[in-house]
């Protein structure tokens, strides 16, 4: 596979997938130390959102023989969906932020609601088999979105350009992406990464466009 994207920006030899999310969110972000509502970007930080997105998957697979390659499958697949987003760090100071952050773009629900509806009615079949699908359903639920979405997870940082708002920021960040690649019908995994601006319009709230991209290259 060898897909390039603007996403990723970089072109492999082997295997790549890679996923483009531009998502516009309002995200309450609480800079928070005594009071989780002080209204500081210094201290102890929380945020989530949510908005829609672009989620566009590049699929190409490369037979290597020797030197020689053969193209067997070359595809393009783009959906509409929802970006899920949070965020957990502290503030340096007024003006920039590190945290962890998991984002997550949801381009297929009705897939994701019947799966979920699938393992319940497994709960629901009886006997061991229900409840062993009970016992580990807490490890089991978080990871069936992942059929019918892209995940990135890991390490982001934050800078506005004042102290207070209102105030323009951008941000990124790096670390793992999982997804499901519809085109091979399977859930990969690699790296990740996301870059974004936006305007604090006014104190906790935000509006922002983003970037989230997910690449792999397995060994040839």
């Amino acid at each position: 596979m060898l897909p390039s994207s603007n996403s990723v920006g970089i072109s492999f030899k082997g295997a790549v997938f890679a996923v483009v999310l531009v998502v516009l969110m309002a995200i309450p972000a609480h800079g928070i130390k005594l009071d989780p509502f002080d209204g500081n970007r210094k201290g102890f930080t929380f945020g989530w959102g949510a908005g829609p997105c672009l989620s566009t998957i590049w699929s190409r697979t490369d037979l290597y023989v020797g030197s020689n390659k053969t193209r067997l499958s070359d595809g393009k697949i783009s959906k509409a969906g929802i970006n899920l987003e949070w965020r957990l760090g502290a503030g340096y100071n007024e003006k920039l932020q590190f945290y962890f952050m998991d984002r997550t773009s949801i381009f297929d629900p009705p897939k994701m609601f019947d799966d979920y509806g699938n393992y319940f009615d497994k709960m629901d079949e009886g006997g061991m088999a229900s409840v062993f699908y009970t016992l580990v359903s807490p490890l089991v639920l978080p990871f069936i979105p992942l059929m019918s979405s892209h995940t990135t997870f890991g390490v982001g940082a934050s800078y506005f350009l004042e102290e207070t708002a209102p105030t323009f920021f951008i941000d990124g960040g790096f670390g793992l992406a999982v997804f499901h690649n519809p085109i091979a019908d399977e859930v990969m995994g690699g790296g990740g990464f996301f870059l974004g601006a936006g305007y604090e319009y006014t104190e906790h709230w935000f509006v922002k466009l983003d970037m989230t991209g997910g690449f792999r290259r397995p060994p040839r």
